[in-house]
């Protein structure tokens, strides 16, 4: 089971992935953010694991490759898969700078984002022809 938490600003697209993850035999999804600096202070209290962190860039507050680098320093072992609705290059090269073990725009194909997921709890990383959403 792939277990993995949302941290997207806006309630509707955090509904629309929760019914998609909901048809997802082998994900569950553990928690919903709508800010960076919930989904910090969840990592940092709950000391039960997930497999995969699900980031928008653009949120209050702390946002962007800023949260990216502060979640990758603080939680190392928690893969971050960037779904954004940016799907300029320079901004997908700044996120994986920042330690995104993936890159997807909001435009992607549902099954595309449930591939991503997969395959970046498997191994950790987001193969490069499949960054962006186009596998």
């Amino acid at each position: 089971m792939i277990r993995l938490l949302l941290a997207d600003d806006h309630a509707a697209v955090r509904e629309g992935l929760r019914q998609l993850f909901a048809y997802a035999p082998d994900m569950l999804l553990e928690g919903e953010f709508a800010s960076g600096e919930e989904v910090i202070r969840r990592l940092s209290t709950d000391s039960s694991r997930v497999d995969l962190l699900l980031l928008d860039l653009c949120m209050p507050g702390v946002s962007g490759v800023e949260l990216l680098q502060r979640l990758c320093q603080q939680f190392p072992w928690l893969p971050v898969l960037v779904l954004t609705m940016h799907n300029e290059a320079s901004i997908a090269q700044r996120a994986m700078e920042a330690g995104a073990a993936g890159f997807l725009s909001k435009d992607s194909d549902p099954e595309d984002l449930l591939d991503a997921v997969r395959r970046v709890a498997a191994t950790g990383r987001l193969p490069l022809a499949a960054q962006g959403g186009r596998a």
